[in-house]
């Protein structure tokens, strides 16, 4: 087997191969969390940068962290658009919401993971809506 010259990803990957109902529930069970290690921020946001093509020459700047009023961790990245590009990979609050409207990037990323609890899908298809309709795209990886 040829040794792959990339690090291994960050985020787990679907195994299209399986055809027993019980095996592809139980992976889409494991893969509602879809980082390895939620730690490893530094790494998951070097990761989306590269395959959202946003490699070094994509990107103008990316800033320190910064912790928003709300107590949640952004990433934010300056495209060459001179627009923001925001990564959140912490449990999702309401108030992140008012945060990102209220700085208007041109799209954000955030976890899977980050919609939990009962209400997390709601919480997801709410954020989605608002969001695009002041034309911020979202991506949910």
């Amino acid at each position: 087997m040829p040794i792959s010259p990339w690090p291994p990803s960050n985020f787990k990957v679907w195994n299209s191969e399986l055809n027993d109902p019980g095996a592809i529930r139980q992976q889409l069970d494991a893969l509602q969390n879809t980082e390895k290690h939620a730690d490893e921020q530094t790494a998951m946001l070097t990761e989306l940068l590269l395959k959202n093509g946003l490699g070094a020459l994509g990107v103008h700047a990316v800033s320190k962290p910064r912790t928003l009023a709300c107590g949640v961790t952004v990433h934010r990245v300056l495209r060459e658009d001179d627009r923001y590009l925001w990564l959140c990979f912490e449990p999702y609050v309401d108030a992140v919401r008012d945060e990102i409207l209220n700085a208007n990037p041109a799209q954000v990323i955030m976890l899977n993971s980050c919609f939990t609890g009962t209400q997390g899908d709601e919480q997801l298809s709410n954020l989605q809506l608002e969001l695009a309709a002041q034309d911020i795209s979202l991506l949910v990886i």
